[in-house]
């Protein structure tokens, strides 16, 4: 099984990709470390505020500063393409989610195949690029003001931003698609980013 998620991920992912995997690992993995040694006092936010910069500018840089000017304006409305595009399940999505529920996750992903590698990219790459937004951000809020709801609607509203800006100066596509699969992506690194912070008690 383990080889078989390799292998598609070698078939998905070309160098370039795997830099962007390593930036977010890199980020994902030094602030916990960071965070865990100066957990209860003041140098924990100042940590978190600095990776933060440093993922925005990467974010900035992905997403719009070396991007080619389109020749028009394109929107794409919502419609799940690229999910539809990427995968194809034997069970259909709730006879999946059953047969995970019941047989358990590997076996659940044994009826779940791979149509194209390009769409399940782009859902990928579009997930982990907001996912340390969301990390990060549990850790630079207060205790007090640490709610998932707000990181994951700030992570929205980084995301729609930059899809009106690539839109404005037509330099991509405004896709809704992508806005949600950003969200996602802030959600789950809010999700982890808080619970750790509790567990650490991180003020």
């Amino acid at each position: 099984m383990v080889e078989r998620i390799v292998e598609h991920m070698r078939a998905v992912f070309g160098t370039q990709d795997m830099s962007i995997f390593m930036v977010i690992l890199l980020l994902v993995t030094l602030l916990p470390i960071v965070l865990f040694a100066l957990r209860y006092r003041p140098l924990v936010r100042s940590t978190a505020v600095v990776l933060l910069i440093v993922y925005l500018v990467g974010n900035l840089s992905f997403t719009i500063l070396n991007r080619e000017t389109l020749s028009d304006y394109y929107v794409i409305l919502p419609s799940f393409d690229n999910y539809r595009r990427a995968l194809y399940l034997d069970l259909g999505i709730v006879g999946t989610i059953k047969e995970i529920m019941e047989e358990g996750l590997i076996e659940g992903l044994r009826h779940v195949h791979m149509r194209s590698s390009s769409a399940l990219r782009e859902i990928i790459l579009n997930i982990l690029l907001y996912f340390p937004m969301g990390y990060i951000l549990s850790f630079v809020f207060p205790r007090k003001h640490r709610h998932i709801a707000v990181i994951t609607l700030i992570g929205f509203l980084c995301s729609f931003a930059t899809e009106l800006a690539q839109l404005y100066w037509r330099i991509g596509y405004f896709h809704v698609d992508d806005i949600i699969n950003n969200t996602l992506g802030t959600l789950a690194g809010a999700i982890a980013g808080c619970l750790l912070a509790t567990i650490w008690r991180v003020k």
